[in-house]
């Protein structure tokens, strides 16, 4: 399918772009059908996913006795036909897992053998991914509507070849790209360090350099839109439970404690460049909006594990929102 990253010589007709984000689909093909759908829905003239696109977990449905046995979220289900097999894997699917039909030796073999568990996890989610890239030129391209796409903290580095190979899909990870001639999209993935190290967890140093070097490399800050996966340290939408050593909820007088787990390079980063736009994602319990200066900060949240698909509407001026909404299907 053709790739329509055309740079368009002016806004539509009512004198703004739309854009539509959203970020932490994890996995769930129910959220990303929801996204794509909303795209075309709401007539967008740019969608956006802001990192953590794979899921976290694969779910072992075992053969047994002409019957099939798995767990999810605790619940035990057996399923006697291949109908209700099909159902099943649907469900895992729309959560953000991944389904595995093996017998109990292979079941047991899995969970003793890391490495060979870790490559299964890894063909599971590269394999989705990919026909999520190719949903996405089938629904997207006969409307016009070009997907950016960033990987996020959580996302394995082979999701790289895989989004670089997409015909549709544009991985603009660590790149200033122009939207059009007002309008530069500002790329990242890394995110401040987490308690689980993930992929792309890097300590502020690093996340001083690369943030310095992006928006360096800015146009026009007036009209630039800013795309990082981690939100600005210190804000709205950033604020997540504060964890004990052993990745317990920490509480105080009762009351869940909250901290700042957003990157103090990205907030310093847009106090001077003073983009018109940032959008983010990483906390999703942090659904919400939030100034710096002239800048507005959006994160749209995730319920990924629910199927819900969560994601911010902007309609933007050369150099200013002209509205937004935060949404959710």
């Amino acid at each position: 399918m053709p790739s329509l990253f055309r740079r368009a010589d002016r806004p539509g007709p009512t004198g703004y772009i739309r854009l539509i984000q959203t970020a932490d689909l994890h996995g769930s093909n129910a959220a990303f059908r929801k996204f794509l759908a909303a795209a075309r829905q709401h007539g967008a003239n740019h969608a956006i996913i802001t990192g953590d696109l794979t899921g976290k977990a694969i779910v072992p449905i075992v053969r047994r006795n002409g019957h099939y046995e798995a767990w999810l979220f605790d619940n035990r289900e057996v399923l006697e036909t291949e109908a209700e097999l099909e159902r099943f894997r649907a469900r895992v699917g729309d959560v953000g897992m991944y389904d595995h039909v093996c017998d109990p030796e292979e079941a047991r073999a899995l969970a003793d053998d890391p490495a060979r568990l870790h490559d299964l996890f890894v063909e599971k989610m590269n394999a989705r991914l990919r026909e999520w890239l190719d949903r996405a030129g089938e629904v997207l391209a006969p409307a016009g509507i070009p997907l950016w796409v960033i990987p996020g903290n959580d996302d394995d580095p082979s999701v790289d070849p895989v989004l670089a190979a997409s015909e549709y899909a544009r991985n603009v990870d660590h790149q200033v790209v122009e939207l059009d001639e007002r309008h530069e999209l500002v790329s990242m993935g890394d995110t401040s360090m987490t308690p689980w190290a993930c992929p792309r967890d890097y300590p502020e140093e690093h996340m001083e350099r690369v943030v310095a070097e992006l928006f360096g490399r800015v146009k026009n800050p007036a009209g630039a839109i800013v795309n990082m996966h981690c939100p600005p340290r210190d804000t709205k939408i950033d604020q997540c439970p504060a964890l004990t050593k052993d990745l317990r909820i920490e509480y105080e007088a009762g009351q869940v404690l909250m901290t700042s787990a957003g990157s103090a390079a990205i907030r310093r980063g847009l106090e001077t460049l003073q983009p018109v736009l940032s959008l983010h994602g990483h906390i999703h319990e942090a659904r919400g909006v939030h100034r710096i200066g002239r800048t507005l900060c959006l994160n749209p949240g995730s319920e990924y594990a629910e199927g819900i698909m969560k994601a911010s509407i902007v309609n933007l001026e050369p150099t200013r929102v002209k509205g937004y909404i935060l949404i959710s299907g």
